[in-house]
């Protein structure tokens, strides 16, 4: 028997990806729906662009969650292209544990109450102006360009 061992950073980029392929498969199923793309690793603010046989197009964020007694988050960059889409832009939020479950949330910057949260830290430098390497220390036979 072999046992592999993931840490939670390499687990959970297959937890979401599974939330996200399961809502794509979903959606896809739907009588209205005329196809779903994943758009996930180009960075839009959504997961899925759903076109309608209407010709209507809805985009579309995935969250997984535990439950649905369970709160989530947006990033500024979903929450500027929610604000911005209004009502083509959808939540898919999916519990995807022993059973699947979906909820679908229509134009959710208008629908639901979000609070504001600064939770990342990032690393500060103010004092360098008297720091620096010769460019010849960094660059060997480097010239500077106005040379």
């Amino acid at each position: 028997t072999e046992i592999y061992t993931l840490s939670l950073h390499d687990a959970l980029p297959i937890w979401w990806r599974s939330a996200e392929r399961n809502a794509l498969e979903y959606i896809k199923a739907m009588d209205g729906v005329l196809g779903v793309s994943d758009v996930s690793q180009a960075n839009l603010g959504h997961d899925l662009e759903v076109t309608m046989k209407s010709g209507r197009r809805k985009l579309v964020e995935v969250k997984s969650v535990a439950s649905f007694a369970e709160p989530f988050r947006l990033t500024s960059n979903e929450y500027a292209t929610a604000s911005s889409a209004g009502e083509e832009y959808v939540l898919a939020i999916v519990v995807n544990g022993d059973q699947f479950d979906i909820r679908f949330v229509c134009n959710p910057v208008a629908a639901l109450s979000f609070e504001r949260r600064c939770e990342r830290w990032s690393w500060q430098c103010s004092d360098y102006a008297s720091s620096g390497s010769d460019l010849e220390q960094v660059f060997p036979a480097g010239r500077r360009p106005t040379e």
